[in-house]
């Protein structure tokens, strides 16, 4: 056949396959220009936020992204719906048109139409920016990078829809096969970072997985551009297979293959199990047995439904119950595992010899490096070993650097019987010189002709004075370091601040920038003194929980002390 018969072959199908699908075509054109243009023009009601809007609207934080994935939902499931009706495949088979030629015509014929209409809405989009000034280097640019992400966004998110089709042999089914790949893994993340959390000691941002099948994770964080192009080659090869092996009475089957019905089931169960489970989950020991019955009952409810789903006939609800206790049975395992911690990993407390550096994260958010890795490793155990909530002082990160460059991190309550521990580490020069930034200055010292001090107490509607310091900064931290000398786990814990001293540097653009804070206690006598030397103290007044400010360990409750 010479090439010029092959490409009217080609354009022929296109054709044809276009002629079905015009809703399609017109839903996609619209929906672009609606978002790119007349969302846009009718957003600017502030001059001043009109370019960064128009940045937003058109760029990967915009709906753009969302379009281009539902709109490839759509254009899988309608371009291969036919192989669910025997009347429709018999039709196309009728065509002289090969099998594997409108395989691939449907993926050609949704991308054009998709590009297309992607292409107009954002072109339109950006002259219309341009005719309302709003127009710039940095619009154009996140547009098209919008647009050639969207392009890697359609082909994984066609392909996996593809392949739920091709999985199926019922419209209906296909449709919901669709969204159960598109969103099964990210759900099943959620779920498992979820059970992480009722880890005793658990502190983390959850399981770094962006998945398999599912590229809704890279869509919402819009990250791996590469991913969704090999999530895609991988689907869109398992699709055509599936696609070459299907046999025409499989039409109207809800899940033509055994193997596939199996997995599907597990899964299904597994999931709405778990979910169902940890609406019943709590910290409270004898939630235990409601969880339980929770999940048994929701696997058991789900399983019959597959069942009935599958064979068309509710009197078949209950047939391969074995998958159902398989699936039921991995969600209670996996969620007695973290309320159980039947791992140990609220029991972990690492070798010394294993152990690079520690630190600390005080209430404040402040991380302060360790030396002392005994200590650490005591004040560890010591909040491992805390089951009772009514000896618990504070809640504290602890964080680990191993020596084979694993990161670990625990969040334990600390007991009262630790406290010997927390002043030693308090008491220790690490920690001071982790906490107060007036042990890291070295830019403060370098600037001092741009440095001001500030000082101001609690009350409502505080009073501050202001001091230049080019002449008494190192004065200031000479008192201050003498203060801190005797700063302890009782100041640190239970002393209220009666003010606090904000060092501050002004750039070139005469703009206040504070640097840092010095917290200022009533036994910072040195301190204190120097404020009222240079006439900058003020009188704390009257403090309470609300208007005053407790240092880097909240102990709760507390009984306010001076």
């Amino acid at each position: 056949m010479s090439e010029n018969s092959s490409f009217s072959n080609f354009m022929t199908l296109q054709k044809n396959i276009t002629k079905r699908r015009v809703w399609l075509v017109v839903l996609a054109f619209v929906t672009y220009i609606l978002y790119d243009v007349c969302v846009f023009l009718l957003s600017f009601n502030q001059l001043g936020i009109r370019t960064k809007l128009a940045i937003s609207l058109l760029g990967k934080n915009g709906f753009n992204p969302l379009i281009t994935a539902v709109g490839s939902v759509l254009l899988a499931i309608e371009g291969f719906r036919w192989l669910s009706n025997r009347q429709m495949i018999d039709f196309y088979e009728s065509q002289p048109f090969s099998k594997n030629a409108h395989f691939f015509g449907v993926f050609v014929n949704s991308a054009v139409i998709l590009f297309l209409s992607h292409l107009a809405g954002t072109g339109l989009g950006l002259i219309s920016a341009a005719a309302f000034k709003a127009s710039s280097a940095a619009v154009v640019k996140d547009a098209f990078f919008c647009f050639a992400m969207d392009i890697t966004i359609f082909l994984a998110i066609f392909s996996v829809s593809t392949l739920a089709v091709m999985l199926t042999g019922n419209l209906t089914v296909s449709v919901f096969a669709a969204i159960v790949l598109l969103l099964y893994e990210p759900v099943f993340k959620f779920a498992l970072n979820t059970c992480f959390t009722y880890i005793p000691a658990y502190v983390g941002p959850g399981i770094p997985y962006n998945g398999i099948f599912s590229p809704v994770l890279t869509v919402i964080n819009h990250t791996g551009d590469i991913y969704n192009i090999i999530c895609a080659a991988v689907c869109l090869t398992l699709a055509f297979f599936l696609y070459r092996i299907r046999k025409n009475e499989d039409a109207g089957k809800a899940v033509p293959y055994k193997t596939v019905r199996i997995i599907v089931k597990i899964a299904i169960v597994l999931i709405a199990s778990m979910l169902t489970g940890l609406m019943f989950i709590s910290d409270d020991s004898d939630s235990l047995r409601s969880e339980v019955i929770a999940v048994i009952i929701s696997a058991v409810v789900v399983g019959a439904v597959l069942e009935a789903i599958y064979n068309s006939d509710v009197r078949k609800a209950f047939k391969g119950f074995g998958c159902t206790v398989l699936g039921g049975f991995l969600a209670i395992a996996i969620i007695m595992s973290c309320r159980l911690d039947l791992f140990g990993y609220s029991r972990w407390i690492p070798a010394k010899e294993d152990v690079a550096s520690a630190s600390i994260l005080t209430t404040d958010n402040v991380k302060v490096k360790l030396s002392d890795i005994d200590t650490v490793n005591a004040l560890l155990k010591a909040g491992e070993e805390n089951k009772d909530e009514t000896e618990s002082m504070f809640e504290l990160t602890i964080s680990y650097q191993m020596k084979n460059g694993r990161k670990e991190r625990r969040k334990v309550y600390i007991p009262k019987s630790a406290k010997n521990l927390m002043k030693r580490i308090v008491s220790s020069d690490d920690f001071k010189k982790g906490y107060f930034k007036v042990y890291n200055d070295a830019d403060i010292e370098k600037n001092l002709s741009r440095v001001s001090i500030s000082y101001r107490n609690f009350e409502d509607g505080a009073k501050e004075r202001f001091a230049n310091s080019s002449d008494i900064y190192n004065d200031l931290k000479a008192a201050y370091i003498r203060d801190i000398a005797d700063y302890d786990f009782d100041t640190a814990a239970y002393k209220m601040e009666i003010g606090e001293i904000s060092i501050i540097r002004s750039d070139d653009s005469k703009e206040r920038n504070y640097y840092y804070v010095l917290p200022v206690y009533k036994s910072f006598t040195n301190t204190v003194k120097f404020l009222k030397a240079h006439d900058m103290y003020v009188s704390p007044g009257k403090l309470t929980d609300e208007t005053g400010n407790y240092g880097p360990f909240y102990v709760f409750p507390k009984k306010i002390s001076y």
